[in-house]
């Protein structure tokens, strides 16, 4: 967010709706996490182990998207402030 907030980069509504899903799949796993301690049934363990681990490769994915879209909207306006070859020669 910070590198958002300094560049001037705005989210659209799909990486809001990542980023909800994302959210939602963490709280999942720790209410899930927080019944099973509370609670004992067969299977719990690998249900609990598959949920947090939904939730963690999803919160990587949209991560790593969310930095590679920033890095390449940095590398644009970059790109675009460089000066040219020709002004640089003169």
């Amino acid at each position: 967010m910070l590198i958002r907030d300094k560049y001037g980069l705005g989210l659209d509504e799909d990486d809001v709706r990542l980023i909800r899903c994302s959210n939602c799949l963490m709280c999942f796993a720790v209410i899930l996490s927080c019944i099973g301690i509370c609670f004992d049934w067969d299977g719990e363990q690998a249900c609990i182990s598959i949920v947090n681990g939904i939730a963690d490769v999803t919160f990587c994915c949209v991560s790593g998207c969310m930095t590679a879209q920033a890095n390449h909207e940095i590398d644009l306006r970059e790109k675009q402030q460089a000066p040219q070859r020709e002004a640089m020669e003169r």
